[in-house]
């Protein structure tokens, strides 16, 4: 039995028809894995479908599957907030929008055949609504089967943070690694933070460094919505069905080796104590969310000799076995 059968097993959906997609959104699809981003939720990736079952959580702008920067206000070009209270101590402007309902606006959004996405959005900082000039997100999506990996099993997501002087009339600003202080602090930015209905994905595993073994770990519950996410070390995260019949894993190489920048971050395991996260993950019960993101303390987006920063994440779904072979794959293959 091939991987995509074992994985069309265990979905339970080998005669049930997949689901269309969202109304007006650009989808990719190669029949095992798609994804979906519609001007509903500004740029962000708001549908991943495993053989027809949407996994994404949507219920607001926080959520979906995005690229999440955190700036110094004072290193931003001043504008006039969307929404009303006070500016938090950073800036985090989003692919999908701010807390008011004011999406991101969408600069490009097309696909190419049926395996390549891709979308460029004028991002809004998440408390205020703000945007900012010269600042823009863009993300390239590739299906599998890729270059280096001949699965279906897998998407690369290829994140550009833009930063145009001319228009902002300022040089790049610099991406905070931390926000919050002392224990409390949260690693960032999030390349990307996801989040999944929890009817559908339950369970969270993290695949060693070496990529020999999984291990089941119960990340922080937060019935009140706040977040104070569980940090960890691994090659690759994946939340999981009850029955671990498959699930949707994160997997970027180039964490793999990276220092936090002087912060010591708590660990949820003592085994992982002193290092630096390159995941964090959280539950949210009363709003039926589960989240994990891939923590980048690599970046520094937006070069500020460049101007452009590319960074590189993968998606890989089916059962633990299947994910682990294919993130082995990937790793091996230097990407």
């Amino acid at each position: 039995m091939t991987p995509s059968e074992a994985l069309r097993l265990a979905a339970g959906l080998t005669l049930v028809a997949a689901l269309s997609a969202p109304a007006g959104a650009e989808e990719i699809d190669n029949g095992i894995l798609a994804i979906g981003v519609s001007g509903r939720h500004g740029g962000a990736i708001d549908s991943l479908r495993v053989l027809g079952q949407e996994t994404v959580d949507t219920a607001d702008l926080g959520r979906h599957i995005q690229a999440v920067h955190f700036f110094p206000f004072a290193e931003l070009p001043a504008g006039a907030p969307r929404c009303d209270g006070p500016k938090p101590p950073w800036a985090a402007p989003q692919d999908a929008g701010d807390q008011c309902a004011g999406t991101s606006e969408i600069v490009a959004l097309e696909s190419s055949g049926r395996r390549h996405l891709g979308v460029n959005v004028r991002p809004r900082e998440w408390a205020t609504g703000e945007t900012f000039p010269g600042l823009r997100y863009e993300t390239r999506i590739a299906l599998g089967p890729l270059p280096y990996l001949d699965a279906r099993e897998v998407a690369e997501l290829r994140y550009r943070v833009r930063w145009d002087a001319s228009a902002a009339g300022r040089p790049p600003p610099q991406a905070m690694h931390a926000v919050g202080a002392g224990n409390g602090a949260t690693p960032v930015p999030f390349i990307p933070a996801a989040y999944f209905g929890s009817r559908t994905l339950t369970r969270l595993y993290g695949l060693s460094l070496d990529g020999a073994a999984w291990q089941e770990v119960a990340p922080t519950v937060s019935p009140d919505g706040n977040y104070a996410p569980s940090n960890y070390r691994f090659r690759a995260m994946a939340w999981m069905r009850p029955d671990l019949g498959w699930g949707v894993g994160f997997y970027s190489r180039r964490t793999l080796d990276q220092h936090c920048h002087g912060v010591a971050f708590p660990m949820a395991l003592p085994a992982q104590a002193g290092q630096c996260p390159n995941f964090a993950a959280q539950a949210f019960p009363n709003h039926g969310t589960n989240n994990v993101s891939v923590v980048d303390q690599t970046s520094g987006a937006p070069d500020r000799t460049r101007e452009v920063e590319e960074l590189i994440s993968h998606v890989f779904v089916g059962n633990l076995a299947t994910i682990q072979a294919n993130v082995n794959t990937v790793h091996g293959s230097g990407h």
